[in-house]
Order: structure tokens, then C-alpha cells, then sequence
């Protein structure tokens, strides 16, 4: 998790918001984060309201001005962050206030003390279960890529067996291997050198290739499948390493170097380091039912190969 959970409290009593407030931080810090409060008296037409993981949001504010206006104007932002709107008149007050103006993504307390802690920390629990669910589904999909990579070396062990096979690996996937090195090398190999995998056999080798290689073997196993005959009618074959390449291998290393964030409206995402690419859950599911579709490819060349 991100260690700095962010609180913006819009309350006209900063007196009691200080009072109270380490015993918010006490609630985040027993999540294992850090809590940091941006506390405001009212409205600031200079304040910008996305990037928190909570609002919380007195009825009452300075200046004449009432939270569930504010409420209002936040939400026509496109800012859906979690709000718990409370008041000393109670919760029901509230909760009028929230019904007349059809408030979304709010929940209200009562401003003393014991009952406005408890709602904070239920909604805290909440909206921390939600980054936790999409942490856990990118745990899930990183198992799952592991998973195609044992049936694509499965694929590869059991379709290059003898001395031709080797030969045909070699040449489209060794060969690519060697070149690769070679460049990196930057002429401190001539062209006798030779890639350690020409002499290894093919369980010695699976040891050491990447997603990949292994991608790229497959394709070779497909080619093959399609001059005796066998179709593949989910994909063009033809292009199964440049789909799986970008379906699976960039999607995995983009996850695997994600962080995690708050979007404007709220919602957790993993975005890498540089912001350029993010997911959400529902992202997360689409690339789940793209890892089934591959095992799905997979079982059936294992099948063809038999």
C-alpha cells in the first residue's frame, strides 16, 4: 500500500479537528499508514478537491456556508473521493441534507466524538479494501502469467525433441538470442562466438529463457500446426507472438512495476512510475479473460501435439 493515506477536513471548528485528529491518525496508522491532514474552515476557490482518499465534511462551515452545497460543487468537479459529511445537530440532519440534494458516494455521522471516530473508521476500512482488491487481483494475474508461462514450456519441451527440432529452435529463437548479445557485446565477440544454449538440451535451456523466448518458440509450434493443418480460429496465427507480446508480456511487465494511486473520482488504480500507463479493476478483469483465452490456446496445442 501507499504509506501516506490523504484527509481533507473542511471544518469551521479547527480547535476540535485538532482534538481529534490524532485519533484519526491513530485508526489510518493501524492500517500501517501514515495519515496527513489538509484541514480548511470553508470552501477555497483556489483549493483543488481530487487527490485525497477521504473528505471528511462539517455541515456547518465558515462564512454562512453549508457542507452539502460544498458536497454538490465537489461531485460537478467529477471528484468522487469517499465523504463523511457530519453535524452536532445529529445524523439524521444529515442525511435530509443528503437526501434533498440525491448526494452519491456520502456517509454521515454524528459530530460527537465516539460516533464520528467509529463512522471514520468503518469508511477508512472500506476505501482501504478497495485498493486491497486490486492489489490482491495484480497478485492473482501475476500468478496466472507464471501459470502460461509452465504451458508454453510444457509446449516447447514437447515439440522439440531429436536433432531437427533442436535445429528449428535454434534458428528462430537461439539465433535472435545470439544476435541480442552480440550487439550488446559491442564487438567484443566475432562472429565464431556461439550462444551457450547450442549446447544445452531443451530442460537445461527452459531454465533460462524468458517470456519471451518462450513466446517466440510457441510461434514456432504454431507455424508448424498450421502446415499440417490445424487452424487457429481465436487469433492469426500468423502474429501470435506480436498479440501474446502485447496482450501478455508488456501488460505483466507494466504491472509489475506499477504503484498505486488516487484518480480524481476517488477510485484506487496501479499506475507505473512514469503515469503513462494505469489500471483499474475492471482493467484488471479484461486482462484476466485474456490470460483464459491463452490457456485456452495453449490446452489446445498441447492437445494438437499428441
Amino acid at each position: 500500500m501507499r504509506l501516506n493515506y490523504r484527509i481533507l477536513w473542511i471544518e469551521d471548528s479547527t480547535d476540535w479537528a485538532e482534538s481529534i485528529q490524532e485519533n484519526i491518525s491513530e485508526i489510518v496508522e493501524s492500517f500501517g499508514l501514515f495519515a496527513s491532514f489538509t484541514v480548511l474552515p470553508a470552501e477555497s476557490d483556489e483549493h483543488k478537491y481530487d487527490g485525497y482518499n477521504l473528505i471528511l465534511m462539517d455541515l456547518g462551515l465558515a462564512e454562512g456556508r453549508q457542507g452539502d452545497a460544498l458536497i454538490e460543487q465537489i461531485r460537478s468537479l467529477n471528484v468522487f473521493t469517499d465523504i463523511v459529511f457530519y453535524s452536532a445537530s445529529g445524523v439524521e440532519e444529515v442525511k435530509n441534507k443528503g437526501r434533498d440534494l440525491n448526494l452519491e458516494g456520502v456517509y454521515y455521522a454524528d459530530r460527537s466524538n465516539v460516533l464520528f471516530l467509529r463512522k471514520v473508521k468503518d469508511v477508512i476500512s472500506a476505501s482501504l479494501h478497495s485498493f486491497q482488491d486490486l492489489v490482491n487481483l495484480r497478485g492473482l494475474v501475476m500468478a496466472e502469467v507464471s501459470e502460461l508461462d509452465s504451458k508454453m514450456d510444457s509446449i516447447i519441451e514437447g515439440y522439440f525433441v531429436g536433432e531437427d527440432r533442436m535445429a528449428e529452435f535454434h534458428k528462430h529463437v537461439t539465433d535472435d538470442r545470439e544476435k541480442s548479445t552480440k550487439r550488446n557485446l559491442e564487438g567484443n565477440c566475432d562472429r565464431s562466438c556461439k550462444h551457450k544454449w547450442r549446447n544445452m538440451d531443451m530442460p537445461t535451456i527452459l531454465k533460462a529463457v524468458d517470456s519471451n523466448n518462450r513466446a517466440h518458440a510457441v510461434n514456432v509450434v504454431i507455424s508448424h500446426l498450421k502446415s499440417t493443418g490445424v487452424s487457429f480460429t481465436e487469433f492469426d496465427e500468423a502474429f501470435f507472438y506480436t498479440q501474446y507480446n502485447r496482450d501478455i508480456i508488456k501488460m505483466r511487465n507494466n504491472l509489475a512495476h506499477c504503484v498505486e494511486a488516487v484518480e480524481a473520482n476517488g477510485k484506487p488504480v496501479l499506475k507505473t512510475r512514469g503515469g503513462d500507463v494505469s489500471f483499474a479493476e475492471a482493467d484488471i478483469v479484461e486482462i484476466r479473460k485474456k490470460i483464459h483465452f491463452y490457456n485456452r490456446v495453449f490446452d489446445r496445442i498441447v492437445e494438437s501435439l499428441r
